[in-house]
């Protein structure tokens, strides 16, 4: 690894709130997914893509990179906030330039975004 990879990677969720980390923490991990892309209500392709995602920024965060070839990659970065026991959700995608804000919590055994 790179000093830019050590530096973002972690091993694990923080210890100071490694039980909240879990909302999102199942996610950590290599995935493959299908897509159907639809663009004026009929589908143009169907595609195979990947996600890996990784505990980042000492624990506190966690972090994915989606590719889809030829339709969008992007990344998503999840950070939890102690203060409003919430996460702040941010996607951006370089290629479409498009870029998103959320917050989500869970609710239950849900997630709300």
């Amino acid at each position: 690894m790179n000093r830019f990879t050590d530096a973002l990677l972690a091993p694990g969720p923080a210890a100071d709130r490694a039980a909240a980390m879990d909302t999102y923490g199942w996610l950590v991990g290599d995935w493959t997914f299908d897509a159907r892309v639809v663009a004026e209500g009929k589908a143009t392709a169907v595609a195979g893509g990947r996600i890996h995602a990784a505990w980042v920024l000492e624990g506190r965060a966690i972090q994915d990179v989606w590719t889809l070839p030829g339709v969008f990659v992007g990344s998503t970065l999840r950070v939890y906030d102690p203060g409003i026991d919430a996460w702040h959700i941010l996607w951006s995608d370089p290629l479409r330039q498009y870029y998103n804000r959320q917050t989500g919590r869970r609710v239950g055994d849900r997630i709300v975004q």
